[in-house]
Protein backbone atom coordinates (compact mmCIF):
# COMPACT_ATOMS: atom_id res chain seq x y z
CA UNK A 1 0.00 0.00 0.00
CA UNK A 2 2.93 2.34 0.62
CA UNK A 3 4.15 2.04 -2.98
CA UNK A 4 0.61 2.31 -4.35
CA UNK A 5 -0.11 5.44 -2.29
CA UNK A 6 3.12 7.09 -3.45
CA UNK A 7 2.40 6.29 -7.11
CA UNK A 8 -1.14 7.65 -6.76
CA UNK A 9 0.00 10.79 -4.94
CA UNK A 10 2.61 11.50 -7.62
CA UNK A 11 -0.02 11.09 -10.33
CA UNK A 12 1.79 8.12 -11.86
CA UNK A 13 -1.18 5.78 -11.29
CA UNK A 14 -4.93 6.26 -11.19
CA UNK A 15 -6.91 5.18 -8.16
CA UNK A 16 -7.85 1.93 -9.91
CA UNK A 17 -4.25 1.26 -10.89
CA UNK A 18 -3.02 2.00 -7.37
CA UNK A 19 -5.63 -0.38 -6.01
CA UNK A 20 -4.37 -3.10 -8.37
CA UNK A 21 -0.77 -2.50 -7.24
CA UNK A 22 -1.88 -2.89 -3.63
CA UNK A 23 -4.15 -5.86 -4.38
CA UNK A 24 -7.23 -4.01 -3.11
CA UNK A 25 -10.56 -2.83 -4.41
CA UNK A 26 -10.80 0.81 -5.46
CA UNK A 27 -13.06 1.55 -2.51
CA UNK A 28 -10.70 0.01 0.04
CA UNK A 29 -7.71 1.73 -1.55
CA UNK A 30 -9.49 5.10 -1.43
CA UNK A 31 -10.38 4.55 2.23
CA UNK A 32 -6.80 3.59 3.15
CA UNK A 33 -5.12 6.46 1.30
CA UNK A 34 -6.06 8.73 4.19
CA UNK A 35 -3.91 6.60 6.50
CA UNK A 36 -0.95 7.63 4.36
CA UNK A 37 -1.95 11.32 4.30
CA UNK A 38 -2.86 11.09 0.62
CA UNK A 39 -5.95 12.95 -0.57
CA UNK A 40 -8.17 11.31 -3.17
CA UNK A 41 -9.11 14.70 -4.62
CA UNK A 42 -7.05 16.24 -7.39
CA UNK A 43 -6.89 19.64 -5.75
CA UNK A 44 -3.77 20.89 -3.97
CA UNK A 45 -3.92 21.04 -0.18
CA UNK A 46 -3.36 24.79 -0.48
CA UNK A 47 -6.84 25.09 -2.07
CA UNK A 48 -9.33 23.32 0.18
CA UNK A 49 -12.16 25.24 -1.48
CA UNK A 50 -11.45 23.28 -4.66
CA UNK A 51 -13.29 20.25 -3.34
CA UNK A 52 -16.34 22.27 -2.40
CA UNK A 53 -16.38 24.12 -5.71
CA UNK A 54 -15.94 20.93 -7.72
CA UNK A 55 -18.51 18.86 -5.90
CA UNK A 56 -21.09 21.61 -6.01
CA UNK A 57 -20.51 22.53 -9.66
CA UNK A 58 -22.25 21.13 -12.73
CA UNK A 59 -18.96 19.45 -13.69
CA UNK A 60 -18.73 17.64 -10.35
CA UNK A 61 -20.13 14.18 -9.78
CA UNK A 62 -23.29 15.37 -8.03
CA UNK A 63 -25.80 17.51 -9.88
CA UNK A 64 -27.40 19.68 -7.15
CA UNK A 65 -31.17 19.85 -7.24
CA UNK A 66 -31.51 16.82 -9.51
CA UNK A 67 -30.65 13.98 -7.17
CA UNK A 68 -28.42 12.49 -9.87
CA UNK A 69 -24.72 12.06 -10.46
CA UNK A 70 -22.67 12.85 -13.57
CA UNK A 71 -20.55 10.17 -15.22
CA UNK A 72 -21.90 7.33 -13.10
CA UNK A 73 -23.56 4.38 -14.76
Amino acid sequence: MIVASQLYEQGKRSLGQAAEVAGLTKRTCAELLGNYDVSISNFPASDPSGDVNYFSSAEGPYMPGTGTFNNLR
